[in-house]
């Protein structure tokens, strides 16, 4: 399709992900420093994104965190022809249900270096169940289900408590499992709507 708008950002020939040189500066969210934790044992930090669209159903985000040893990436993503999109990069719900999946993998590759399990194979299987409607505009996901398979001679009540302590620790997954507020805010034209 590429659809060409004169809104839309030019998409430069290259990846679909790549190193960016820094984070943009945020023009509607107030800019947050990172803060460093006062605590060995926790962390708080935030990820940002910054989208527009390329032209058709294409986008691009530089996405990171200020937090020091993460660098910025520059991501794009589209939808499939059907709605519009060149099918050319992942959809934004691909990248939600990767995201759950990657996420379950950082706890689990970091659980297991501290652990002293045996493991002979991992592999993580995400499913987001979603829906959506233009007329009332609605929509939403059912449902996540996650699959974590392991591969291991370690007794089936380590690996349950491993998993567990693994799944409560995933902040992906933990923000889709607990309601998480969500501030909007619209500006028009530089004002507050």
């Amino acid at each position: 399709m590429n659809e060409t708008m004169s809104w839309a950002v030019v998409r430069p020939e290259g990846p679909t992900v790549r190193k960016a040189e820094a984070l943009p500066p945020v023009e509607g969210l107030t800019e947050l420093a990172h803060v460093k934790s006062s605590s060995a044992n926790a962390v708080r930090f935030h990820m940002q994104a910054v989208a527009e669209p390329v032209s058709g159903q294409g986008k691009r985000a530089i996405v990171g965190t200020p937090m020091p040893g993460w660098s910025p990436f520059e991501i794009y993503c589209n939808e499939g022809g059907p709605i519009g999109g060149d099918d050319d990069a992942p959809s934004p719900l691909g990248y939600l249900t990767s995201g759950i999946a990657f996420c379950l993998l950082t706890h689990i590759t970091m659980a297991l270096a501290h652990s002293k399990l045996a493991v002979n194979r991992i592999k993580v299987e995400v499913r987001g169940r979603f829906f959506g409607q233009i007329e009332p505009p609605a929509g939403g996901a059912e449902g996540f289900d996650t699959c974590i398979i392991i591969d291991s001679p370690e007794p089936s009540e380590r690996i349950r408590a491993f998993v567990t302590g693994v799944q409560d620790a995933c902040i992906a997954l933990q923000s889709i499992r607990q309601p998480t507020p969500v501030h909007s805010r619209i500006l028009h034209n530089g004002e507050d709507l």
